[in-house]
């Protein structure tokens, strides 16, 4: 089984627009289709993004009482581990816990439209893609 990290853009928008192409991915990882790793990096920019970001919430309706309970779900989905330390690797080292994340998983596929991540297009044994495309690898 596919073992793939969704970073917290992925998350975010999965949250915000349940049809989209993360949501549809999401949708997927409930139903099994591939293990979903995750960890609380990822948990709290997340968080972070959904119950600061005033023209996030300008936008769209919700409480952050939804924003915690769509959390607390993606983790009881996941298989929630601690991100392995790594040196600088991406453009952006903010974002290097994500491929920290990934390797501690085992996972063999980060999905993210961060284009830090992207120009990678690989690390290791890992996969860095877009939505759209990881839709096209996993579909039924």
């Amino acid at each position: 089984m596919r073992q793939i990290v969704l970073d917290s853009a992925i998350l975010v928008s999965a949250f915000l627009v349940t049809n989209g192409a993360a949501g549809k991915l999401l949708g997927y990882a409930r139903r099994g289709k591939y293990r979903l790793v995750f960890c609380s990096a990822i948990a709290v920019e997340s968080a972070r993004a959904l119950l600061t970001y005033t023209r996030i919430r300008k936008r769209y309706s919700y409480t952050d009482d939804d924003v915690r309970h769509y959390l607390h779900g993606i983790e009881a989905i996941s298989f929630v581990v601690n991100p392995l330390p790594i040196p600088s690797i991406s453009r952006d080292p903010n974002d290097d816990v994500i491929i920290g994340c990934t390797l501690a998983g085992g996972a063999d596929i980060i999905v993210t439209r961060d284009k830090d991540l992207l120009v990678l297009k690989t690390h290791k044994h890992i996969s860095i893609i877009a939505p759209e495309t990881a839709l096209a690898i996993l579909k039924p």
